[in-house]
């Protein structure tokens, strides 16, 4: 009995640390329930205060150095609407060409912390674009493929598609559904 009572307190135990578990996960900060989703306040928090302070004054409406206005990137959603823009402000913080040699360099955390946003809504709108897989070509057996389909599914080795006229090929290959087109011989 004493056993049996301990073994109930064991499993109370443990659904309650699941519960704790699983609410401490449902309320845990967003770093933590999804990588790479951040909000528009870690954009003000973190990336906009760093580009005015090490970017602003020299890629503004006035100077726009290297053709750069990164003024007008003032919102988060701006890395979906200048994907471009936000894609070489990335290449350049990575290989510390920005800010300037001339000018203060930025703090190492804030430099780290600004590049892993980016990075970060890169992947997220990455995430949200639904794949596009192209056109899709329908294809026709080859004669090697059409004969060994005979076979398999027949269990005799008649060669049927050796009377066919010869397959066209592409790239070397003659299984590329985009060079396997039905003329009007082999429809007959």
């Amino acid at each position: 009995m004493r056993e049996s009572v301990r073994r109930k307190n064991l499993m109370r135990w443990v659904a309650a640390a699941g519960v704790s578990l699983l609410l401490s996960l449902a309320f845990a900060p967003s770093r933590w329930r999804a990588q790479g989703a951040q909000s528009p306040a870690d954009f003000d928090r973190s990336v906009q205060p760093f580009l005015a302070r090490t970017c602003y004054q020299c890629h503004n409406a006035e100077l726009k150095s290297g053709g750069l206005n990164l003024e007008a990137l003032r919102t988060s959603s701006s890395i979906t609407q200048s994907r471009e823009i936000w894609e070489r402000i990335l290449r350049k913080l990575r290989a510390g060409e920005m800010p300037p040699k001339s000018l203060p360099r930025p703090n190492p955390e804030e430099l780290k912390t600004v590049v892993s946003w980016i990075e970060g809504e890169f992947q997220r709108a990455e995430r949200l674009v639904r794949p596009d897989p192209g056109r899709v070509t329908l294809r026709r057996l080859n004669r090697a493929e059409y004969n060994n389909t005979v076979r398999d599914l027949l269990g005799v080795d008649l060669r049927p598609a050796d009377n066919f006229p010869q397959d066209d090929s592409g790239y070397g290959f003659d299984n590329i559904g985009d060079v396997l087109s039905l003329s009007p011989v082999l429809m007959e």
